[in-house]
């Protein structure tokens, strides 16, 4: 017997990577961003936390905690996806008290939609966490930019005007494979943990048959 599937009581012996997929944000949209954050400060909760620039990103798709050994596997089925180009606009704020996360937000563009609807279908097989994994479970998919955890206190209306004129446009290139690691650091004598997004794979996007 493989020892491995001997679960549960061996899975401490499988070494798992916290993984999602999702979409890089330009630098010229990061800027934005993170002009909207402090414009929004004054409007939350004093220990609200800001998502750090470089952590911006579009999620297509949360995989949690994915074992190493079938990483080969989860590669190649993507490779079998049709990832089509896409141009998306996020411009509602919203809040999300369960998980206490305040991101920018839009309705899926008609690609992307698509894109998310493969991965949720493809992948299904391969995600061992797909009770807690909404757009498996739901079969729905809202794209969003997450600006600020840990956030208990947001008035809609107020916040509103701190959009800025200009949309968030966003048109990527490439689809990412993402690992979330923690790090810890030292600020002022004091141990910090933080937590960084490292690129493992991407594929490129492609244009479809029509629009080429």
């Amino acid at each position: 017997m493989n020892p491995e599937k001997q679960s549960p009581n061996n899975q401490n012996s499988i070494e798992f990577k916290r993984l999602f997929l999702g979409f890089s944000i330009p630098a010229n949209q990061t800027e934005l961003l993170t002009a909207l954050q402090q414009q929004l400060t004054p409007h939350l909760n004093s220990d609200a936390k800001a998502i750090a620039a470089e952590n911006f990103h579009l999620t297509l798709l949360f995989l949690g905690g994915f074992p190493t050994a079938q990483l080969p596997q989860l590669l190649t089925t993507i490779d079998t996806l049709r990832l089509a180009l896409f141009n998306q606009t996020l411009t509602k704020l919203c809040f999300w008290p369960g998980p206490k996360i305040l991101c920018l937000k839009g309705e899926a563009c008609p690609n992307l939609a698509d894109l998310a609807e493969q991965v949720s279908t493809q992948l299904a097989p391969l995600i061992h966490n797909q009770a807690h994994n909404p757009l498996i479970k739901e079969h729905c998919y809202t794209p969003h930019i997450s600006l600020f955890r840990k956030v208990t206190r947001f008035n809609q209306h107020q916040a509103e005007p701190c959009l800025p004129e200009r949309q968030i446009n966003l048109a990527p290139r490439e689809l990412h494979l993402y690992e979330s690691r923690s790090v810890n650091t030292e600020q002022n004598g004091k141990a910090q943990s933080s937590v960084r997004y490292q690129i493992l794979h991407s594929w490129p996007l492609m244009p479809m048959k029509s629009e080429a």
